[in-house]
Order: structure tokens, then C-alpha cells, then sequence
């Protein structure tokens, strides 16, 4: 978020400057998963650090509040860091509430993957990236796919004390994860 003068003028001196940089979501959605930061300014900035000579690489996280929405941050990398390399991350460890193993709308989350295997990113940045991508197309297009209510409540029960402390409301930044409590609370 915050890049000094004093810390410009020092990685200037250096001729092989690589920042890595995280973009969870697209606008909105980046801005609730890292709260507190803002989407626009990430991207000013790295655009100065490309300016500048230096190299980036963009890192993005799958979870269970930007899956359905990964293409949009892969169409964005297209745009506007269209040689930078990626990396791809997978929320939580094992039987973690914020993994995208168990989001309520998987015709959501294939749609989404489907969007990202028509991007570029997808094709030419490594094993990472396409393999997460389907990983996630495959888990959510079988049939026998399956949400665990239980970890799923646990999910909402959680972001509503999220919302509660940051004065915030899900429906504002994800308004799909927000409608599928409705969803959950019906399979209650």
C-alpha cells in the first residue's frame, strides 16, 4: 500500500528488483479479503514499480470469498500486467472454513473457471495457475459435489462477526456469498 521515497530510492539501486504482489479479489472483493487496503492504490503502485524498471509478480488466493469471482482477476492480470508471472495460493489448511471447497453455488465457481481458461494468464505463467484452476473447475462440475452445512455455517457464522467488528456487510463487496446464505439456511 505505502511504497517511502526513502525505499524507492534504495530499490532503485538494485538492478533486479522483483515485488511480489497480492490481488485477491478485483476491486471490492480484494478490498474485503485484505481489509483495510484499497484495490486502486495497489495497482497505481504497481504500475510506479514497473515505471521504474522493477519487476512484479501478482499472487492471488483462492477462497471461499473470491472464487466465484477469480476470472475477473485474471482478466485484470491480462490487461494490465499482462508479462508479469503468477502464482496461485489456496486459502486455509484442512477443513478450514475460508477454503473453496465448499462455496453453496458451484454453477458460480465453474462459470468462473471457465472465464479464467479463456485468459492468457492461464496459459502462459506456469503449473500453478492452470492446475488450481482445474483443480477447482473439476471438484465443482462433479455431479456428486456436495456443501458441507455444517462448515458452511461455520463460515457465515464467522463473517457475520467479521461484518459486525468492521462495520462492514458482505452483501456490499460479494452479493452472491451473501444471497447463498439464504441458501444455507434453508438446507439447515
Amino acid at each position: 500500500m505505502k511504497f517511502s521515497n526513502k525505499l524507492l530510492d534504495l530499490l532503485d539501486k538494485f538492478s533486479n528488483v522483483n515485488c511480489a504482489l497480492s490481488f485477491d479479489g478485483y476491486q471490492k472483493v480484494n478490498d474485503y479479503i485484505r481489509w483495510g487496503s484499497d484495490f486502486d492504490t495497489i495497482v497505481r503502485n504497481s504500475h510506479m514499480l514497473v515505471e521504474r524498471g522493477h519487476k512484479i509478480s501478482v499472487q492471488t488466493v483462492f477462497s471461499m470469498y473470491s472464487i466465484t469471482r477469480i476470472h475477473e482477476v485474471f482478466e485484470f492480470y491480462d490487461r494490465e500486467f499482462p508479462q508479469c508471472g503468477a502464482l496461485i495460493n489456496v486459502a486455509g489448511g484442512q477443513d478450514d472454513i475460508f477454503l473453496p471447497f465448499n462455496h453453496p453455488c458451484p454453477n458460480l465457481v465453474v462459470e468462473s473457471m471457465q472465464r479464467c481458461k479463456e485468459t492468457k494468464i492461464y496459459y502462459m505463467v506456469g503449473r500453478s495457475v492452470k492446475s488450481q484452476v482445474d483443480l477447482m473447475f473439476d471438484y465443482y462440475s462433479n455431479p456428486k459435489y456436495n456443501v458441507n452445512i455444517e462448515k458452511l455455517k461455520q463460515f457465515y457464522e464467522f463473517n457475520d462477526k467479521l461484518d459486525t467488528a468492521r462495520n462492514t456487510k458482505l452483501f456490499d463487496y460479494i452479493p452472491e456469498l451473501a444471497e447463498a446464505k439464504k441458501l444455507a439456511q434453508c438446507l439447515t
